[in-house]
């Protein structure tokens, strides 16, 4: 005879009473990443959770979705009468484009090789003319000759394959004799499988998912094939990507904070995203201004917010900011970057056919029977206007360039 056991919002059990045991039916854990609050997931706490998508689409691309990156530069320098431009991201331009370098208009013909374009010099009327390296581009606008059949090209910049979908997944197992003992952890509990599954559930979950959500996950059946899971920092998702040598000073991050702003109509509330050291960096640029009184019992020694002339300038830190130790066995080190961004301009969406589930399935295993927990989500991170977002990357963080760093 079967029976049902309710656990919380977290699943349903059921099997039978007495005998082998049939498969448990998996039961979903609606809206799983919404109920979460994990203090060391800020980015995935603060991001737009979205609703499943009606289908599940292969790719989704920029195309006129996003604003086209108007503007590049000489990657080699021009000389005079020459039909070849070497520039920096040929994605940004298509066959039939006028650009302008300096007071010289060139007409964009054919892709030569990778960078390199072949052009028409000294149109419009403009005189040809050498221009070094490193000088800027304008993308004007593609113009179709005169009596001539079409030439354009589509964008490559609005074909780069993103928000590929990402299935997490765990497996956690119980035999039945070991299901009669309670773990130290676990002891007086409850069923310790559904204990660990919530466990798992809330920490050590939402850790990979948050790491998921900043770098670039891609698991491809050979090393040629296969999309990428695109995260905040996916270089398709950030228009302004600025280097930043030495240390990270306050003018660097108000003149990314400005490139962020260049769509922008009106001053908006931006978050400033990285390790929690930075934090720490930034907030010793102003050592000196913290004040106290006499009545105060706390003092503050990090500061979180900053009113600009952009809007208000708020510090997320996540712990889960990192890349790998320098050495096997050390600890993970802080990612030298941090991203200005709209985390509400992030929206996850789960498949339309994912749900995170736990199930049981009672199997045999040496002569007894096994209960399994199976937790899996598929979910694709969509970013809503790569204009509003600057990646600061390349500062140093040495403590010694930060002298008041506490």
């Amino acid at each position: 005879m079967a029976g049902t056991q309710s656990v919380g919002a977290l699943t349903s059990l059921s099997g039978v009473s007495s005998g082998i045991p049939t498969a448990l039916v998996p039961t979903a854990v609606p809206d799983w990443l919404d109920r979460v609050k994990n203090a060391k997931t800020p980015f995935l706490n603060a991001i737009t959770k979205g609703s499943a998508k009606s289908r599940m689409t292969p790719k989704l691309t920029w195309g006129f979705s996003s604003n086209r990156i108007m503007y590049d530069q000489l990657a080699a320098g021009y000389s005079t009468t020459g039909t070849t431009l070497t520039v920096d991201n040929q994605n940004r331009f298509q066959i039939g484009d006028v650009i302008q370098i300096e007071a010289e208009l060139f007409r964009v013909t054919a892709y030569v090789s990778t960078n390199q374009l072949t052009v028409q010099y000294a149109q419009g009327g403009t005189t040809n003319a050498n221009h070094a390296d490193n000088s800027g581009i304008q993308i004007i606008g593609p113009s179709v000759l005169q009596n001539a059949d079409t030439q354009l090209t589509p964008i490559m910049q609005g074909e780069i394959l993103t928000n590929e979908w990402q299935q997490i997944e765990y497996m956690l197992s119980e035999s039945q004799m070991r299901s009669a003992f309670d773990s130290f952890e676990n002891a007086g509990k409850g069923d310790a499988l559904t204990y660990f599954a919530k466990k798992l559930m809330n920490i050590e979950g939402p850790i990979n998912a948050e790491r998921m959500l900043i770098h670039n996950l891609s698991q491809a059946q050979t090393a040629s094939v296969g999309g990428i899971f695109g995260g905040a920092l996916q270089p398709a998702y950030t228009a302004n990507r600025i280097s930043v040598t030495g240390a990270l000073t306050m003018k660097a991050i108000m003149d990314g904070l400005e490139a962020s702003q260049l769509v922008s109509e009106e001053p908006v509330d931006l978050t400033v995203v990285g390790h929690p050291r930075m934090l720490r960096r930034i907030s010793s640029m102003f050592s000196g201004t913290r004040m106290a009184n006499a009545t105060d019992d706390t003092i503050k020694l990090h500061f979180e917010k900053f009113q600009t002339p952009y809007g208000m300038l708020t510090f997320m830190p996540t712990p889960q900011w990192t890349q790998p130790g320098t050495v096997d066995g050390t600890p993970e080190k802080e990612l030298n970057s941090i991203l200005i961004c709209n985390p509400k301009d992030f929206v996850l969406r789960p498949a339309p056919d994912s749900a995170w589930t736990l199930d049981y399935r009672d199997n045999p295993y040496n002569s007894a029977w096994q209960k399994i927990a199976y937790l899996r989500g598929i979910y694709s991170l969509e970013a809503q206007n790569i204009y509003t977002r600057t990646y600061l990357y390349g500062f140093s963080t040495t403590d010694s360039d930060y002298p008041s760093m506490i």
